[in-house]
């Protein structure tokens, strides 16, 4: 990181985060597509059009995985934090992954 950043202000900062932002959004049109991005975005305006399905909302989703998530838990709330903790903490490479 460019040291002088650091010594601006946070406000300033944030301005400046958001001219380039900004600059990054006006020039968007020339950042091209990878042909598998591209495919993708075809397969799925296809199965859009093909079945007119705008597909579930955000809450939905969420309220999904929240669901899927406690049942594999079996109502162990504490569990997944545990394990993920334990993990974390493991010197076992198979695990190093998480971090």
């Amino acid at each position: 990181m460019n040291p002088g950043i650091r010594d601006l202000p946070i406000d300033q900062r944030i301005r400046l985060v958001e001219e380039v932002w900004d600059s990054i959004a006006a020039d968007q049109g020339s950042v091209g597509l990878t042909e598998a991005q591209r495919i993708e975005l075809n397969r799925r305006l296809d199965a859009y059009e093909e079945d007119g399905q705008a597909g579930a909302d955000v809450q939905s989703v969420l309220e999904g995985i929240r669901k899927r998530r406690n049942s594999e838990l079996g109502g162990q709330k504490g569990h997944v934090t545990r394990q993920v903790s334990w993990r974390l903490r493991s010197n076992d490479p198979k695990y190093r992954p998480l971090l």
